[in-house]
């Protein structure tokens, strides 16, 4: 899905700052996190393993059409397997995403497990949404990198 947004720019900032947003719900503090601009998306590195899956390093992924989701790594440079997918809205507020990986964490099972299918008017929405976060200039976070 293409979002039309008045700028490239703009789209990376309001993610940025989407995500910023959600590692400080989430009280991590010098996470590792990367995004893609096209499509957007976002990858943040978790220190907690996931029960039933303590030998594998997990992250918090955000898409524009799957909105949150919790993995695990397969170790052998092959895709993240989803454990879990937040739902709801593309585009929650951070202490939303805080409480579902807090959850997901305890054994938990918050989410679902099949990606969530946005109605076109929630999709239409991210642009908006994803702006009320952009900031005229990116938070230093020395681990994060736009790729």
């Amino acid at each position: 899905m293409e979002l039309a947004y008045e700028s490239a720019e703009a789209a990376q900032r309001g993610l940025h700052g989407y995500v910023a947003a959600v590692i400080e719900s989430l009280g991590l503090h010098g996470a590792a996190y990367c995004l893609e601009p096209e499509p957007l998306g976002a990858y943040v590195a978790l220190d907690e393993r996931v029960p039933g899956f303590t030998r594998r390093d997990a992250a918090l992924l955000w898409d524009v059409r799957q909105g949150w989701a919790t993995a695990i790594e397969t170790g052998c440079n092959e895709d993240l397997i989803v454990v879990s997918y937040l739902g709801a809205e593309p585009v929650p507020a951070p202490a939303r995403v805080a409480d579902y990986l807090a959850a997901v964490l305890r054994g938990e099972t918050p989410g679902r497990t099949v990606p969530p299918a946005f109605s076109p008017s929630q999709l239409a929405e991210v642009p908006a949404r994803l702006r009320r976060y952009a900031a005229t200039e990116f938070p230093q976070h020395p681990a994060s990198a736009i790729l």
